[in-house]
C-alpha cells in the first residue's frame, strides 16, 4: 500500500523537481509541465500546490536564502568550536560540494526576477533581515559563551560585516555558477568571517 504523503512533501518534491529543471533548462524556458514530468504528480496536482511558474520559482527562490536560516542556536553554542568557525560553519561549510551548484544555478537564474518583481525584493529583504538576526544572535552568544569583553560598537561593527558578508555571498553565488570552485569559495568566505570576527572583537583574533 502507497503512503499517504502529506503536503509538505509534495511541495518538497515539485520545488526539488522545480530546482532541477530551472538549473537544466533555465527559467525562461521553464514550464509547470516540465516540474510535473520531474514528478509523481500531475501537472493538475502540481497546481493543486502552486497556481503558477511565478509562485513555484518564489517559493523556491526564498528557499535559497531560508536554508541558511535552518540551524539551532543552542545547539551550534554547544560545538565548541572557535567564534569564527563556527560563524564559517553555519552559514557555509555545512554546504554539500556535490548539490550547492545546482543552489547557485537556480539563484543565478532566479535573482533577475528581484530587480523586476516586488514580490521577491520582498522575500529577499524579509530572508536577509531574519538572517542578519539569527547570525548576530549567534555571534553575541560565542562572545558571551567564552568570556570575552563585548567592545562599545560590537553591534554596529558586525552589522555592517554581516551586510557586507551577504554582497560576498551573492557574489559568490555568480561565480560559483561559472566555475569558480567550491573550495575556492569556501577559502574566500573562510578568510571573509575571520576578518569580520576579528574587526567586531576590536581586533582580538
Amino acid at each position: 500500500m502507497t503512503r499517504h504523503r502529506k503536503k509538505e512533501e509534495w511541495i518538497a518534491e515539485i520545488l526539488d523537481a522545480a530546482a532541477d529543471e530551472i538549473a537544466d533548462n533555465g527559467y525562461v524556458n521553464f514550464t509547470m509541465e516540465a516540474v510535473a514530468a520531474r514528478t509523481a504528480l500531475s501537472k493538475g496536482g502540481v497546481y493543486r500546490f502552486f497556481a503558477n511558474k511565478r509562485e513555484v520559482a518564489l517559493a523556491l527562490y526564498t528557499l535559497c536564502y531560508d536554508e541558511h536560516l535552518d540551524f539551532d542556536i543552542d545547539e551550534v553554542v554547544g560545538w565548541g568550536q572557535p567564534i569564527s568557525e563556527t560563524i564559517f560553519r553555519v552559514i557555509f561549510g555545512q554546504h554539500d560540494p556535490e548539490t550547492f551548484p545546482r543552489v547557485q544555478k537556480v539563484w543565478v537564474q532566479l535573482a533577475p526576477e528581484a530587480m523586476r518583481d516586488e514580490g521577491f525584493r520582498i522575500a529577499r529583504s524579509r530572508s536577509l533581515a531574519l538572517l542578519l538576526q539569527k547570525i548576530g544572535t549567534l555571534a553575541l552568544r560565542l562572545v558571551v559563551r567564552d568570556g570575552r569583553e563585548i567592545p562599545a560598537k560590537f553591534g554596529d561593527t558586525l552589522e555592517t560585516a554581516l551586510l557586507l558578508g551577504v554582497a560576498l555571498m551573492e557574489g559568490l553565488v555568480f561565480q560559483g555558477s561559472t566555475g569558480t570552485s567550491f573550495e575556492k569559495q569556501a577559502e574566500l568566505v573562510k578568510r571573509f568571517v575571520d576578518i569580520m570576527v576579528s574587526e567586531a572583537l576590536g581586533g582580538t583574533p
